[in-house]
């Protein structure tokens, strides 16, 4: 991930060891890994009419690996938007909103905090750190009226390559295998098109406040 812009105060972003957040599940709330690992979680994926799918939110697809998956974005309503699109009628249980909140906050226990500036470069493993950003505040009047960013304002712009390695030397859990096909291979007749400045397209939209919280 390039940073081009940073907001004005806010937007720093959050690493955290999924081997330190499972260990210290299993070492004080065992349960929860089986609540994280049983396939009845409610998940909507991004994308324009999305569908919601019942999956398990932890995988232990090889030794000493545990992966988690998930966006809390994806599992609880939008708090800006009661009619958003990501918004579902399928609420957590009271054991799976403890599990994700237990999650979060050991997550936030162990965590590596980035403060971004521009010409900064990120490169995070999925398959081995959880991520989070911050809510942020721009600076008012940050796009000019060119359509183009103006250097003298406060405006975050994060520009996010997904990559991958193949053959990948890490086990991937093979149920989030069609996720990871839609993500790296395009549909036929699809363009590859890089948008290096910020595009708002009405079927994708994130506020400051849920950017990412995975």
């Amino acid at each position: 991930m390039a940073v081009l812009g940073s907001a004005k105060s806010g937007g720093n972003g959050f690493l955290a060891s999924m081997n330190a957040v499972y260990n210290e599940l299993a070492a004080t709330r065992p349960d929860l890994i089986h609540t994280l690992s049983t396939p009845n979680w409610p998940y909507q994926e991004f994308g324009p009419n999305p569908s919601t799918q019942f999956r398990a939110l932890l995988y232990l697809p090889s030794p000493n690996r545990p992966i988690f998956n998930f966006s809390r974005t994806m599992l609880l309503p939008r708090q800006s938007d009661s009619t958003s699109a990501h918004t579902h009628s399928h609420g957590l249980t009271e054991a799976q909103a403890e599990a994700l909140d237990a999650v979060h906050f050991i997550a936030e226990k162990h965590a590596l905090r980035l403060s971004y500036q521009p010409g900064d470069l990120i490169v995070v493993n999925n398959l081995a750190l959880l991520h989070a950003r911050s809510a942020f505040r721009n600076s008012d009047n940050t796009v000019a009226t060119s359509g183009e960013m103006s250097s003298s304002t406060n405006q975050r712009h994060l520009l996010r390559l997904w990559l991958r390695q193949e053959p990948c030397p890490w086990t991937r859990p093979k149920e989030l295998a069609p996720a990871w096909e839609k993500t790296f291979v395009p549909e036929p007749g699809q363009k590859e098109v890089w948008d290096t400045k910020p595009v708002f397209l009405p079927t994708y939209l994130v506020d400051q406040f849920t950017s990412s919280n995975h």
